[in-house]
């Protein structure tokens, strides 16, 4: 049975400090994924799918190792084991989010 969170979906972009929010590239929307009901648009992210994206030249990332996959022998080291995923979105306002330390 398949996960059915957008944090599993092929369009699912996460944000690389708040992973369970990201982009639905498909809708062009902000999703927190642990709250929202995928949409009928919803496809999971099997090895297929990621190696089409490898394929087109687009880069991946693990989450749990926090590494960028660039080939598919990489991805076949990390898929199946650890959540693999479109690369991150950098928030570049994330400083704004840090208590001060003074």
């Amino acid at each position: 049975m398949i996960n059915e969170q957008c944090i599993h979906c092929i369009y699912f972009k996460p944000s690389m400090f708040k992973p369970y929010i990201g982009q639905c590239l498909r809708l062009g929307i902000t999703v927190v994924s642990k709250t929202e009901v995928p949409c009928s648009n919803f496809k999971e992210a099997s090895i297929e799918e990621l190696k089409n994206k490898l394929r087109r030249g687009e880069w991946l990332y693990c989450m749990n190792c926090n590494l960028v996959i660039t080939d598919e022998d990489e991805l076949e080291k990390h898929v199946g084991k650890h959540l693999v995923t479109s690369v991150p979105e950098i928030d570049e306002f994330i400083q704004e989010e840090a208590m001060p330390g003074d």
